[in-house]
């Protein structure tokens, strides 16, 4: 449990406290040989019983209401954006609910059910995803310039979500959305999963599929569309600093101040999107997941001079006619339409 869920403890009704790895970022950046990955791509086929189509309806409504406001839950719905995408062997059923996904990232909310108690224990344990593509091989290799592609479970433990179901959020990171060039990733890969305990020690360069044991995780595996669904607009302020807005989500570099922070060191400062028209649309920050219209991570560099932010909305917002942003006192203005 990371230091800011532990400030949420002391803070929160039981109700919000959400065991999360979000800071903590499981470490799921392992090469695997073309032995492992082969043996997983061949059963991915054979395990999903929906395709990555919207089905209307979320089909665990209650399980994306975990993680979000009644309002997000609804726009996704009347949006188009439910999947219900299943894939299940004889220990667990994994139901991948929503993906949102833009220029840089995917994000969405996976519900695991428990078949029998070995699936259980497996997600008590949170499944190591990874990112496959065509060929069977782990896209991580595919990163050049320094980004980093990586899949990241964020999840409840030991079935705190209820006695029969986990329920995940799902974040692919895809792009470092500050570098150029950028890593060239194919339109869909099959995510696979692994029990992270399972895994044999030593360099993971040298994995070989029959250096793993079978375990309950086994034959897991969703299909996943890379390309975007929804809209990014790229913004800088006068200093020079950058913001990379979607619908869902963004990244922002800010000049560090000591006054942004709360007393339990909550970045808090609201966001202020302007457009076109004059209107203006306030987003406020708040430690009650559901009640927030911000949810980020402190940030990713902290210095005096330039901190960067990554963030999900709470709220699939309009960028149509967005002229600028304004957060931790920099006004960040648009070069181009949204696309």
């Amino acid at each position: 449990m990371n230091d800011r869920m532990l400030d949420i403890i002391g803070l929160a009704d039981e109700e919000y406290l959400i065991e999360a790895a979000r800071s903590d970022r499981i470490n799921v950046r392992r090469r695997f040989s073309a032995g492992i990955i082969a043996a997983a791509a061949a059963v991915c086929a054979l395990t999903v019983t929906a395709g990555a189509v919207a089905v209307g309806s979320l089909i665990h409504k209650d399980s994306v209401s975990y993680y979000h406001s009644e309002e997000m839950t609804s726009e996704l719905e009347e949006r188009g954006y439910a999947i219900g995408q299943v894939t299940e062997n004889e220990h667990l059923r994994m139901t991948l609910e929503y993906l949102l996904v833009d220029e840089n990232n995917a994000y969405g909310i996976i519900t695991a059910e428990y078949l029998d108690s070995s699936g259980r224990n497996a997600c008590n344990k949170v499944p190591c995803p990874v990112m496959l593509d065509s060929s069977g091989k782990n896209i991580f290799h595919r990163a050049q310039g320094g980004e980093i592609i990586q899949p990241v479970l964020y999840g409840s433990v030991n079935g705190n979500f209820g006695p029969d179901k986990t329920v995940y959020a799902i974040e692919l990171t895809l792009h470092d959305p500050y570098k150029e060039p950028r890593t060239q990733l194919p339109d869909s890969i099959d995510l696979v999963f692994v029990e992270q305990s399972k895994l044999p020690d030593g360099s993971p360069d040298i994995y070989t599929a029959s250096d793993i044991p079978e375990n309950a995780l086994e034959g897991l595996c969703l299909k996943i569309s890379l390309t975007p669904n929804t809209e990014t607009l790229r913004l800088t302020s006068e200093s020079g600093h950058k913001a990379v807005i979607s619908q869902c989500m963004y990244d922002i570099q800010y000049t560090g101040n000591e006054a942004f922070y709360d007393e339990n060191n909550h970045l808090t400062e609201p966001m202020t999107l302007t457009y076109k028209d004059g209107t203006q649309k306030i987003l406020k920050y708040s430690i009650y997941p559901r009640q927030s219209d911000l949810d980020h991570d402190r940030g990713h560099r902290m210095d005096s001079a330039c901190c960067d932010i990554h963030g999900r909305f709470n709220t699939l917002l309009d960028l149509e006619g967005l002229v600028s942003v304004t957060y931790c006192g920099e006004v960040y203005n648009s070069t181009r339409a949204a696309r």
